[in-house]
């Protein structure tokens, strides 16, 4: 099993930036552990006064050789997150022999085609139907802010007292994905 990007060029193409991760065909680009921003970007000050979402299709695909079912999705956040997160599974289309997902619009926008479960940690979902070998699967994953953990209605003078202390927002939260089979 291998964990790949989407939305490239055509299938089996590279797609080095993460970011760009929002459906459309399989890239040839592996999603690697431990790599700072390797799902989603940095967080900023100005994203989280804006309350900015990121949607990102990473695809699953069965090298196996066998048919694998089921599929288990383990979920670690980090304890103090400043986010809700979502996730969905969701199976490719076919056009002209090639196999797609859903291409969102833009990183912000939200998938149509899938329901999508809100996640806590630890919490495990399981997929239950047969994967065959060669074949892909999308998983959805969409990071929100959590507005009541946010606070809005900063002052110039707020801004000014955290600059002078050294207040900054964390620019880096993980997210883990385990996947058992």
């Amino acid at each position: 099993m291998i964990l790949l990007y989407s939305n490239a060029a055509s299938p089996d193409q590279p797609q080095p930036i993460p970011s760009d991760s929002t459906g459309g065909y399989t890239s040839s680009t592996h999603v690697y552990n431990a790599i700072n921003d390797n799902l989603f970007s940095s967080i900023s000050q100005l994203a989280a006064r804006q309350l900015k979402r990121e949607s990102r299709l990473l695809v699953l695909k069965n090298t196996t050789g066998n048919i694998v079912n089921p599929i288990s999705f383990t979920v670690d956040i980090d304890d103090e997150t400043i986010f809700k997160y979502k996730i969905g599974f969701v199976l490719p289309a076919d056009k002209n022999g090639k196999k797609i997902f859903e291409l969102l619009t833009n990183k912000n926008a939200l998938p149509v085609n899938v329901i999508l479960d809100d996640i806590t940690d630890g919490e495990i979902f399981d997929y239950t139907t047969n994967l065959l070998d060669g074949e892909l699967l999308g998983i959805w994953v969409i990071r929100e802010f959590d507005k009541d953990k946010i606070v809005n209605n900063i002052s110039c003078e707020d801004l000014e007292v955290d600059f002078e202390a050294e207040k900054v927002i964390k620019q880096i939260e993980e997210f883990k994905i385990k996947i058992d089979y």
